[in-house]
């Protein structure tokens, strides 16, 4: 018999997983994020580097890669704050007709602001990495250099998310083919589960990383002649 002790320990352990899983993906995008970077960047223009030349260019800017990360989800959740707090309003004003229309086409804003600040902010990780600018700074840059190209970056940048999230779900089917055999809630399934998220992400991470520095790079010969 399953002990509420029991229960527990093991909704602890899962949790404890997962938390585990999110960081380690994390850091890794933000380590191949930094490299691709280096490499990429590099070598449109013409220089090639070795893993470790690319390595000792790129550590000393993953703080700062990961500062903008986090920077850039803190204002993507601040973007939601006003819809939240003007619907909590309507709903205890029992104003039912005002909060059902805000919570629709506020919702509908909302997302279409975070679509737009997305792509626009969309190459600060590559102006952190090549620019040496702090996260701030990269995002103010990033802002600029996308202005006037938003469909054209938005349609790229969608069909790359298309492609990765379809190359993702194919590479995951054998992870969760054998989590289903080791049990959805077992430890065993959670860690395969988390094993096979970070070899799927460093697989198609790097290929939406590679064309997010190909764009920073094209908007720089657009519109600054880096060509």
């Amino acid at each position: 018999v399953t002990t509420p002790a029991q229960v527990g320990s093991d909704v602890s352990t899962v949790l404890w997983l997962l938390g585990l899983a999110l960081v380690l993906g994390l850091l890794a995008d933000i380590i191949l994020t930094g490299l691709l970077t280096v490499v990429i960047g590099r070598g449109v223009l013409g220089q090639e580097l070795t893993m470790g030349q690319a390595w000792n260019l790129a550590r000393n800017r993953l703080a700062s890669v990961l500062g903008v990360t986090v920077l850039i989800w803190v204002i993507f959740l601040l973007m939601w704050v006003p819809y939240g707090v003007i619907l909590t309003v309507l709903i205890l004003a029992k104003l039912t007709g005002l909060a059902v229309a805000w919570g629709i086409l506020a919702f509908l804003g909302t997302l279409v602001a975070q679509v737009v600040a997305y792509v626009r902010f969309s190459l600060a990780a590559p102006v952190v990495v090549l620019e040496q600018l702090g996260p701030v700074n990269a995002l103010r840059r990033s802002w600029r250099l996308a202005g006037g190209s938003f469909w054209r970056l938005f349609g790229i940048l969608l069909l790359t998310v298309i492609i990765v999230l379809f190359a993702g779900a194919v590479l995951q089917i054998p992870f969760d083919l054998g989590r289903h055999f080791l049990g959805q809630a077992s430890v065993a399934g959670i860690i395969l589960a988390g094993v096979g998220g970070i070899i799927v992400g460093a697989i198609t991470r790097p290929v939406l990383a590679g064309v997010t520095v190909l764009l920073y790079l094209d908007m720089r010969m657009r519109k600054e002649g880096l060509d």
